[in-house]
């Protein structure tokens, strides 16, 4: 007898069960990097998350950690998840922290997976994810927003089961409530919540499903009012409204795709393009198919996060996440069209693609899109020619904190000037007994301090001379890889300075000292020749 379209349509368990681990592992590999800790936010939340627990609450409201500017206000929005990040390190190190967000990368799939579990076949939603988890890891840094794809993915979730009927009003409510309430103090992507909720209430409305709108709208409502549950209440739910307006330094992620492809011409954003022009087109066939009605709110969300990562790359992943749901929905539009027969043999293929797919993906090193980082080392076999070593791991770089070490043992101390990309790396390490220049948290500082301050400083040297003398620096530590204008030529002028003398480098950072009477013994044993900074110090 002739199987039905279900049961065409339905995967064999094990080969599911087996694409879904090939996809997991897959994913798990991407964000399977080591940690830079000398540019990452991450060394400040842990800060952050020890100071909170410790009952230091100003480092919720003002600049704690900075000396120039330490009454400015600032909302920390993250702070739930630096306690979160705090409490992980605290017992098992960076390399938790590495498998945390990797959980919640692959947790976050898992639920837009469960989500759509009924309304398309299974493959079809791997071999999406597949295509798009290249541009998901485009931001592999453990990070804040990891917990944001994890709780987007859990609202989205609990919505589609409220309308379809897997779970009543109450449990809808409590859920979403309970997400919103610890999303809104672990990162500022919450307000993507109450969106999605939005999207499924227009979506309901097309369908003319009065009862499941006003369920909706109360949900609307209560999640609204958990999101001003919060140490900065109705500023902290407005946050996400204002926090770019007062940005006083370029910050690479959230500039445009095309800004980012014009300078730099990068991978991910060729990927970008081109999963966008499939999404276009797969929008194009569920409107032509007269589907759109049923499939609205993810067309909505997923359209949402296509013109967001246009505008900012941070974008990138959250696209990534959703743009398979719309592309598989296409591709179960179109082979729903197709006759018996031809369907019945594509959905037998097809249950093995995501494995083969996935296999590739992962034999496929040396290139962007293969999760197995490697890089060029010499072969000691064969002089003068190179081999790739795979680098996928958990935890730190290795010596990425050697310059700290060497800032305690030579008993070095304050001021400091430093630039923006190592502010989170000397948080980690010096919050209990230094304040710092600046660090990585442009809306913590006046945009009049990177205009007039900061970055004429490093530029202009009646500045830098009026500016030193002002603070009075002991010391100038700097990431040696920043990539602004002024920080390479301001590095080099001050190596050739000689009330400056270059104490320590390493391939991560740069540190000098003021030639002062009580820095005379760390320059007499650590002091550099100045010919080695001649050039361009990175």
């Amino acid at each position: 007898m002739a199987r039905t379209r279900q049961e065409s349509a339905a995967p064999s368990p094990i080969w599911e069960r087996i694409g879904l681990v090939v996809l997991a592992v897959v994913l798990a590999l991407y964000f399977a990097r080591p940690i830079n800790l000398a540019t990452a936010d991450l060394g400040r939340h842990i800060a952050n998350g020890e100071l909170v627990l410790n009952g230091v609450t100003d480092v919720l409201f003002t600049n704690h950690y900075s000396y120039t500017e330490p009454q400015h206000p600032f909302i920390n929005h993250h702070w739930g998840s630096g306690v979160v990040y705090h409490l992980v390190h605290g017992i098992a190190g960076f390399e938790a922290l590495t498998v945390l967000n990797i959980l919640c990368i692959v947790g976050a799939v898992g639920l837009v997976f469960l989500a759509m579990v009924g309304q398309v076949r299974p493959w079809l939603l791997m071999l999406g994810f597949l295509l798009c988890a290249p541009l998901i890891a485009s931001r592999t840094e453990v990070r804040p927003e990891s917990f944001s794809y994890l709780l987007f993915a859990a609202e989205v979730l609990l919505l589609q089961w409220f309308v379809n009927g897997r779970i009543g009003r109450l449990i809808a409510i409590l859920g979403i409530s309970l997400v919103q309430l610890i999303w809104v103090n672990s990162h500022i992507f919450f307000i993507m919540g109450i969106g999605a909720t939005v999207a499924f209430i227009i979506a309901q409305s097309f369908a003319k499903k009065d009862e499941h709108v006003k369920a909706l709208a109360i949900v609307l409502a209560i999640q609204i009012g958990a999101s001003l549950i919060n140490p900065f209440h109705v500023h902290g739910l407005l946050a996400p409204f204002s926090i770019f307006t007062s940005y006083g330094y370029m910050v690479l992620e959230n500039q445009s795709a095309w800004f980012i492809y014009d300078r730099f011409a990068r991978l991910d954003v060729i990927h970008f393009f081109v999963l966008a022009a499939l999404f276009c087109f797969a929008m194009f066939r569920i409107f032509r198919s007269g589907q759109w009605r049923q499939h609205i709110a993810y067309l909505l969300i997923a359209l949402a996060f296509m013109l967001l990562s246009f505008k900012a790359i941070r974008g990138f992943a959250l696209f990534g996440l959703m743009a398979p749901v719309v592309l598989a929905l296409a591709a179960e539009s179109w082979l729903n069209g197709l006759a018996h027969g031809t369907r019945s043999g594509l959905d037998r293929i097809g249950r093995f693609l995501p494995i083969g797919c996935g296999i590739v993906l992962l034999l496929w090193t040396g290139t962007y899109a293969s999760p197995i980082a490697t890089y060029e080392v010499q072969d000691p076999a064969r002089p003068g020619r190179t081999k790739r070593k795979a680098i996928n791991a958990l935890g730190l770089f290795d010596g990425i904190s050697r310059s700290a070490e060497f800032f305690r043992k030579s008993g070095l101390h304050g001021p400091i000037f430093n630039n923006y990309d190592i502010g989170g790396f000397l948080i980690y390490h010096l919050h209990r007994s230094e304040k710092l220049f600046v660090d990585n948290r442009p809306e913590a500082y006046s945009v009049a301090f990177f205009d007039s301050i900061y970055g004429p400083m490093q530029s202009d040297e009646a500045v830098w001379k009026a500016m030193s003398d002002r603070f009075g620096f002991n010391v100038i530590w700097f990431y040696r890889h920043d990539e602004t204008e002024h920080a390479q030529p301001f590095l080099i002028r001050r190596t050739q300075d000689p009330e400056w003398v270059p104490v320590f480098v390493d391939d991560v950072s740069i540190m000098l000292v003021r030639a002062t009477p009580d820095n005379a013994e760390v320059i007499e044993r650590y002091a550099m020749p100045r010919e080695m900074f001649s050039g361009r110090p990175n």
